[in-house]
């Protein structure tokens, strides 16, 4: 899912992904937490597993992308 016009440039248009949500079970709760998912075809994701690995990684091992997170304070910068 996207919004158009909202893309940052490079981005590819018309990515296709099934996104998925799986609420977890909170018995006698009046709300529950989830887990949300997006599946992408199996040759996309090759490609994106190898644009995984060549991005830097925090401390946890979690990858992220250095522009995207330049792109973010930009926007939330105030004035």
């Amino acid at each position: 899912m996207h919004r158009r016009g909202d893309r940052p440039a490079g981005q590819p248009a018309g990515v296709a992904a099934t996104i998925g949500f799986f609420p977890w079970r909170f018995v006698d709760g009046e709300s529950c937490i989830g887990r949300c998912g997006a599946m992408v075809d199996d040759d996309e994701y090759e490609a994106l597993m190898a644009r995984k690995e060549a991005l830097p990684k925090t401390r946890f091992g979690d990858c992220y992308d250095p522009e995207h997170v330049e792109r973010i304070n930009r926007l939330t910068r105030r004035f």
